[in-house]
């Protein structure tokens, strides 16, 4: 029987449905997002600069394919220029866009306006403009409006300067009440100046938005220039029984509450909103980024979505910013995601057919305008791609290094069209259709052009190029997607260990036991924290169900146990992360107390033990996943390329390619190892339908040869 010689690794289908409602930042485009949620679903709108679009969506995936309908512009009777940052709100049965615009094409006549809409569906042509939204008393340059609505009133806020002579800086937060939904009481009231040193970088205070729990108004608003890596989030909060109108009734807290990630190449996260699951049970919150270093106040910002936490004191607990690429888990209530053939929804590497090269995002880089070409199958997050089903028969294909979108160039139709990464936008140049050829490959058509993807002049080199063409049907056209998996971090933050040597089995606890294993009630026990070291070196590993639990070392056993603030527990609890012992690209836990000894796992259990041998190595190894996915290649089973088994996934018939005719021997195993079917048989199918869903594996030995395969079976 052949080895395994990077053994597989499950993305945690074990844990996770590889149906579970999941999605991928950047869901869309469009800057100064803001989502509202209405009879089941999602509404969508941001900065275009010259128009006001809203797109809709039962899922925050579908946010990337819905079309961005138009609703207002200036030839509908608005300004003529400079649209930014529109807000849908609904008020007393009516929708309401407050935007900001100028009618003298200059930016220093920016100023806030609104339009009214009495349809339920906010898409319809129905929008009439009700002019400018100002206060009379101070009618000066003003951006940014939304609503905050308490205790039967309505207040408008919103960022403006304090004179005229201030031209468009600083910039300030403020605050009036509203007589209707399109009207200001005369008279308003200054909360919050850039004055802190966290919020000096362009003198900015701007896109406040309203958020309402626990008795408490948070007003959270965008700091800095936009145009900075450190446009950031600060807060305000006052209580709900309070006159908003009272500058004394705010707290104004000294630092901000979200920031930059570099790790994630995430810069200039800001002009937020805040919305609710579809079901209601959930606070989420979206915003737009950058990926370039030196901040950007352009189109390489994108839309991101993530799960709105809350502290103990009632604050809200943003975290940290999330990188784009990753599959989390979708806002509690949604409706399934679309799903069609030849294509289940998943994450897959993209082999051409012809060089059994792998599609690879250029220089791994996460910038729009990437290019796209083949190369050496790596397994990299760069080498593996999001395949989404849209309603209408289509497919998008996001790259897992960054979640960008595989693109025609400019929407192009010609031969040769070069096909690189763009950020989501819903256009047919980023639909794809995908159409069975033949063995098992698959011909990928732009909707747009007709045209299929293909290796450029049929290069079996690296770094040749991806670009479209007629379809013709060469190898050069026909790809192998080879499924990677369907991870979904059920809370972003965690990360996972699944085995080196065995794989779909994953550190956990039970009954304060450190275990290895593959199935478990709840999934949160597989789940870690990694923290700074509580020895003051290295770090700990805290669980996410128990989070006063660490892992720790007591007489070589790795154990659960609470914090109990003493040196000696911070010791027992302290691992040096190391290059894996088996396989450098892994992860290895190395005792802060006995350096001769390692986290390793033996008959499912949990030890600390010195290690030796290679099994010892192996045993000691692990893969993490979590943020970043998995971090290396996830399908190295030895395996001839030549030899096929299609679909996978599959809902129950494979088909077999590529072995001499004759009586194979056929063996199947689940995920936990056990035999499940053993036949000999001449046929080139294979039926397994009859199983349950989940991971498996065949074994298929003619005499001569062995063929390993894993397979899911949905």
């Amino acid at each position: 029987m052949m080895k395994f010689s990077v053994l597989v690794f499950s993305l945690l289908i074990s844990l996770f449905s590889v149906c579970g409602q999941s999605f991928t930042n950047p869901i869309y485009e469009l800057e100064d997002p803001h989502i509202v949620v209405y009879n089941g679903n999602y509404y969508a709108t941001g900065t275009t600069g010259g128009n006001i679009v809203l797109k809709k969506s039962a899922t925050l995936e579908g946010l990337k394919s819905a079309p961005a309908i138009e609703v207002f512009s200036p030839a509908k009777g608005g300004p003529c220029c400079a649209y930014w940052a529109p807000e849908l709100h609904r008020l007393n049965n009516k929708w309401y866009i407050y935007y900001t615009a100028n009618d003298i094409d200059n930016l220093s006549g920016q100023r806030t306006y609104v339009i009214e809409n009495s349809s339920d569906n906010p898409q319809t042509q129905s929008w009439v403009s009700k002019g400018r939204i100002y206060d009379s008393s101070a009618d000066y340059w003003a951006i940014d409006g939304t609503i905050l609505s308490l205790n039967g009133k309505n207040y408008f806020v919103w960022s403006g300067v304090a004179h005229p002579s201030d031209g468009d800086k600083p910039q300030r937060i403020y605050i009036a009440e509203m007589s209707n939904p399109w009207t200001l009481v005369p008279g308003r009231t200054l909360l919050s100046s850039p004055d802190q040193s966290w919020e000096n970088n362009g003198s900015v205070n701007e896109g406040p938005e309203i958020l309402k729990r626990n008795g408490k108004v948070f007003l959270v608003y965008s700091a800095n220039g936009c145009w900075t890596p450190d446009y950031i989030l600060g807060m305000l909060s006052m209580d709900e029984t309070a006159d908003p109108l009272n500058l004394q009734a705010w707290y104004k807290y000294p630092d901000p509450v979200f920031v930059k990630k570099p790790e994630f190449q995430v810069y200039g996260p800001g002009h937020h909103c805040f919305f609710t699951s579809i079901d209601g049970t959930e606070d989420w919150f979206a915003y737009h980024a950058t990926t370039e270093s030196g901040g950007a106040c352009d189109h390489t910002r994108s839309v991101r979505a993530q799960k709105l936490f809350w502290n103990t004191d009632g604050t809200p607990d943003f975290r940290e910013a999330l990188p784009t690429g990753v599959r989390y888990k979708a806002p509690s209530g949604e409706t399934l995601l679309p799903s069609q053939l030849p294509v289940e929804n998943g994450v897959y590497k993209i082999l051409a057919r012809h060089s059994s090269k792998a599609l690879d995002v250029a220089a791994c880089s996460q910038a729009a305008g990437t290019n796209v070409h083949q190369w050496d199958d790596n397994g990299l997050d760069c080498q593996k791609w999001v395949i989404q089903a849209t309603s209408d028969g289509y497919y998008t294909i996001t790259a897992v290094a960054g979640g960008l979108a595989l693109d025609v160039s400019n929407c192009s139709v010609a031969n040769g069209a070069n096909v690189g990464l763009w950020l989501p936008n819903s256009a047919d140049c980023q639909m794809w259709e995908i159409i069975e050829s033949s063995e098992g490959y698959y011909n990928i058509v732009s909707k747009r052009s007709n045209k299929a993807l293909e290796i450029a002049l049929s290069s079996a080199e690296s770094g040749a190029n991806l670009q479209q063409y007629e379809l013709l049907n060469t190898t050069n056209q026909q790809f192998d997607l080879v499924f990677a998996g369907e991870y979904v971090n059920p809370d972003p933050g965690y990360v996972s260990w699944e085995s080196y040597n065995m794989p779909g089995k994953f550190i956990r606890h039970q009954n304060g036991r450190g275990r290895m294993d593959s199935y478990m009630t709840d999934a949160r026990d597989a789940y870690w924290k990694i923290v700074p070291g509580l020895a003051g070196q290295g770090v700990s590993l805290q669980s996410m169900n128990y989070p006063s639990n660490y892992l720790c070392y007591n007489n070589g056993d790795l154990v659960l146990s609470e914090n109990e603030s003493t040196q000696d527990f911070y010791n027992q609890a302290t691992f040096i992360e190391s290059p894996g012992l088996a396989h450098d690209k892994l992860v290895s836990f190395q005792c802060y107390l006995y350096p001769d000894k390692y986290i390793r796992h033996r008959n499912n259990l949990l030890y600390v033990e010195t290690i030796s041998s290679d099994l010892d190595k192996k045993d000691a190894t692990f893969a993490q996943i979590g943020d970043r996915g998995i971090n290396t290649n996830n399908d190295e089973i030895e395996r001839k390329q030549n030899i096929r088994l299609f679909p996978n996934p599959t809902k129950g018939i494979l088909h077999i390619r590529g072995l001499d005719q004759g009586e194979k021997e056929i063996k199947v195993y689940d995920i936990s190892g056990k035999q499940v079917l053993a036949i000999l048989s001449d046929c080139e199918t294979l039926d397994i339908s009859t199983f349950s869903k989940g991971i498996y594996f065949i074994e298929i030995s003619t005499g001569k040869e062995t063929y390993i395969s894993k397979v899911i079976l949905i």
